[in-house]
Parts: C-alpha cells; structure tokens; sequence
C-alpha cells in the first residue's frame, strides 16, 4: 500500500515519507540514522518480488559515476522480498519546469541541456540505455545542477541491438520502437527522447499532444511528423497546476519566460537551426536520427557558436559518408583520389577538344579569305585572259578552279597561286631576237 512503509528501517535508512510512486515502485526520503553523518536519501522499493533473472538497476548503477547522474548509494532485500535501491536524494524541479520558473533563455536552455546529453552519452559509454527519459526523470536543483535519476528499465546494449522485455511508456517522449512491438532499441532510442525533451525545453510544447488517450498518442508518434518548433511557440497550452487541474498558458507568457522575449523574437531565435536539430533527432527511423548523444552534442555547440548545425544539415547521405571517414580513412581518401584522377582528365580533354576547335574555326576563316581572293584575282585577270585567245585552255581550267565552292582543300594556297599567276605571266618571243 503506497505510503505503508513509512518509519520502516531499511539498513541505516529510515523512511520517513513518500515522494513519488510509479508503474516500477514507489520512492521514499529517507534520513541515515547510524550518527556516522547526517544524510537524506530517496528509497526506491521495487513492487516487484525477488526476480533474480530479471535486470538489477543496483548493478547498472554502480557502473555510473558521473556529476550529472544520481550516485548510487546502497541496496539490499526488504524482509518481505522486496528489492530497494538507496539513491542521492535530490530536491529539484524537472528541467523544463526549472528552466521556465527561472526565465532561462535560449542560450542558457541550450547548456543546461548540453549537461543531460553529457550524463546520458557517459551512460551510453557504458553500454547502457536508459529507455525512460522525460522530464520528470531530469532534475535540477537549487544550484542548477542537473542530475539524470531513474534506470529502472534501462539496459545494457550488448553486441546485438536488443528488444524490450517490458512495456514501459513515456508518452510524447517515446520513441516509435518503443511503442512497435518487436522493434530493436538501442542508443537512438534515448536520442529520440532526448529530442523529445529538447523541443519542449524550447517552444513550451510536446511535440505530441499528451492530453489525447493513449492509443491517439501512440498512433501520432508512429504516423505524423511533429511540428516545427518555432511554430508551436506561437500557439496556447494547456498545463497542469499543481493542484492537477489545467490552465491556459498564452504565447506571449511561453515566449516571455525564455529570457524576456516576444513571441516573434523566439521563433526568430528557433527558426532554421534548432527546427532542424530538434527534427532530425525525431525522426521516425532510428537509423536515419542522430547515431550517438556526440553528434548531438556536436550540433547544438556548433549552434552556440553562432554557426550552422553540421550534422542535421548535411542530409543523411553526407552524414554517412562523414561517419565513415571516421571509421575507415582510406577508402573514402580512395574514393577522392578516384574523383581528383577522373576530373583532371576531363579537364585535360576539354582543353583539347577546345584547342581542336579552334584550329577548325581558323581553318575556315583562313579558307574564306582565301576564297575572296582568288575571286578577286578572277576579276583582275578576266580581261586579260578574255583578249588573249592562245590562253583557251588556260582560261578552262581557270574556271575550273574558280567554279569549286571548297577550292582550299584541293589545292594548297602555294598551287592556287601558281595557277592564277602564270596566266598572268608575260610570254617571251625567242625567234624575234
């Protein structure tokens, strides 16, 4: 019964109130009581009984040692065969709540976000999925550290893909392998979900209503593109109090609590680059999302930096021949050697072909002048040939000559000369002397 353990001593831990109850267990503040030092921890006890086949969140933890995940602290057996897991107790805010009550700007949204991708690519470094992130899973606390809480269903990634052995579901943060029965789940699971929480954190909306039920939502994430988040910001929510009943939240108060701005200044600020970030990490095939938290993390710092995601703009093809190079350097420094060998040889035909045509076009200028000067040779020479009847034949094969539409590729320029001028030639008398 939810609350029926409190004042129960677990170890050095005594549970002194409820703080959160799930589909998993329910979660404890506890105070250690052994005078060693003063202590609060958050108590997890598992509703589950005593399944030693099934995955211990205790082992996972321990492999993780990071600033921005919740320490592991002990574990043990209630006396009713109930596992419990001791955890840093952390009193904060989910991050899209904390960022909104302190009027975080886009800027500072992107490096508090920049801090949860840090804790879950160290948990994927280990070979570990956490499989439920959400906000409420993200905490921040009173000194804007954030802290990464709750692998009840996470796995470890083995050489294999692997598929979920539960059914856990996170609403609009969810990834569609999650809800597909039988699909294979691995790092860009988290990377989904991880998007999932980015687009929220800047446009004040899931990306998919949570109010509808939940076959509607499971239905939406499978089938429909979520939209552009520089365009939701421009429309009202429906939130819950913490009374648990709803009210509306206008644009122009979404926009004002991400650092002052009107509503047009912050779909200024969203347009172009984090759309393209936010919906590249939602994308519907896991193969075709960001492939780990790094590229991720890449994007949004290059976006810090004033320039353009790199990742996320590339396109898929170009993502993966960038990941490649990564992998294997030579068959890609092949490929461009291939590429540089096939453009200079076309390059080195064009100058040929180029050159051939020039030759061609000189060509035919060369036996167009030619042919306007015979021609006008022919005019010069007519007469004379006209009053000198011995020249006859002579006068023949000029006409010949001059009738040809092509005379250069007959004769040569020398024999086309020497045919015009020796009819013109003075003819000499020797049996006058």
């Amino acid at each position: 019964m939810e609350g029926g353990r409190v004042g129960e001593v677990l170890g050095v831990w005594r549970l002194d109130r409820l703080i959160g109850s799930g589909g998993m267990g329910d979660v404890y503040h506890a105070q250690r009581i052994d005078g060693v030092v003063e202590q609060s921890a958050a108590v997890k006890i598992l509703r589950a009984l005593r399944d030693r086949a099934s995955p211990d969140e205790a082992t996972l933890l321990r492999l993780l040692i990071h600033t921005n995940i919740a320490r592991h602290l002990a574990d043990g057996w209630t006396a009713d065969g109930h596992r419990y897991l001791v955890l840093e107790y952390v009193d904060g805010l989910p991050i899209t709540a904390y960022a909104d009550q302190n009027g975080l700007s886009v800027h500072e949204r992107l490096e508090l976000f920049l801090e949860v991708c840090g804790a879950v690519e160290y948990a994927h470094h280990h070979l570990l999925v956490h499989m439920d992130l959400k906000p409420s899973n993200i905490l921040v606390d009173r000194c804007g550290s954030v802290k990464v809480i709750d692998f009840g269903i996470s796995r470890r990634v083995e050489a294999q893909p692997m598929t979920l052995p539960c059914d856990p579901f996170s609403g609009p943060y969810s990834s569609p392998e999650q809800i597909q029965p039988g699909s294979k789940l691995g790092y860009p699971t988290d990377i989904y979900s991880l998007g999932a929480i980015l687009y929220e954190l800047l446009s004040g909306h899931e990306p998919f209503n949570p109010s509808v039920s939940v076959a509607e939502l499971e239905r939406q994430i499978i089938e429909q593109n979520p939209s552009r988040p520089s365009h939701v910001i421009g429309q009202p929510k429906l939130k819950a109090g913490s009374d648990g009943k709803y009210f509306r939240l206008d644009p122009e108060a979404i926009a004002s609590m991400r650092g002052n701005c009107r509503v047009s200044e912050a779909r200024r600020l969203l347009a172009g680059d984090l759309d393209c970030v936010c919906l590249f990490a939602l994308r519907k095939e896991a193969v075709r999302r960001y492939q780990s938290v790094e590229d991720l993390q890449f994007d949004l710092q290059r976006i810090l930096a004033g320039r353009s995601p790199a990742i996320a703009r590339s396109g898929d093809a170009v993502h993966s021949v960038l990941r490649a190079a990564r992998r294997k350097p030579v068959a890609p420094l092949a490929v461009i050697t291939a590429l540089v060998v096939t453009i200079a040889g076309l390059l080195t035909f064009n100058v040929f072909s180029t050159g051939i045509q020039v030759s061609l076009e000189n060509k035919r200028h060369s036996d167009q002048a030619m042919e306007a000067t015979l021609l006008e040779m022919k005019e010069q020479l007519w007469p004379q040939l006209g009053s000198d009847p011995s020249w006859g034949s002579s006068r023949a094969a000029v006409e010949a000559v001059m009738k040809t539409s092509t005379p250069a590729p007959l004769l040569t320029l020398s024999e086309q000369f020497r045919v015009v001028f020796s009819f013109s030639a003075p003819k000499v008398d020797n049996g006058s002397k």
